[in-house]
């Protein structure tokens, strides 16, 4: 099934492409290294990262690094934002701005889930949520470029 965005454009609504392009975010090295992995809370319509931290994702003062909250936001936006790709676009991160408001407790996992709101031809907007256990610890506003797979993702100018 395919839904058209704002545009026009055919989109991918599939479930089963947004898992692969969502498994594909988390196969990157660092995400690998940190130990996230995928949790699919709907059916294939709401899938969320999932990371139990370890040492390698805290910071000096034993507290888990801010780098690794935003890079969690950051991949869930994008998630949320695979479903409204076609086959042939992917979306990179062109607006970042994340607020945290508290920190982890030792030993709880934690939940990064995005949320798309809107899409037009070349940007995709979403939000997205890290909790814990019991509370939001941070929020995330993402903007994201969307490409063409064919295009350089090198924003220099004149690209």
């Amino acid at each position: 099934m395919a839904v058209k965005s704002e545009q026009g454009g055919a989109t991918s609504s599939s479930p089963n492409e947004a898992r692969v392009r969502g498994e594909r975010a988390l196969a990157v090295p660092l995400l690998r290294f940190l130990g996230a992995s995928l949790a699919d809370r709907g059916g294939g319509h709401e899938l969320s990262i999932t990371l139990a931290p370890r040492d390698n994702a805290l910071n000096a003062v034993d507290a888990l690094h801010g780098g690794v909250i935003a890079t969690l936001l950051d991949v869930a936006a994008y998630i949320s934002v695979a479903s409204h790709l076609a086959d042939h676009e992917e979306a990179v991160t062109i607006a970042f701005a994340a607020s945290y408001f508290a920190a982890a407790e030792t030993g709880e996992e934690l939940h990064a889930v995005g949320s798309f709101l809107r899409r037009s031809r070349h940007l995709a907007f979403a939000t997205a949520e890290l909790r814990g256990q019991s509370t939001v610890l941070a929020l995330a506003s993402v903007t994201k470029a969307v490409r063409s797979k064919r295009s350089s993702y090198c924003f220099a100018p004149g690209s």
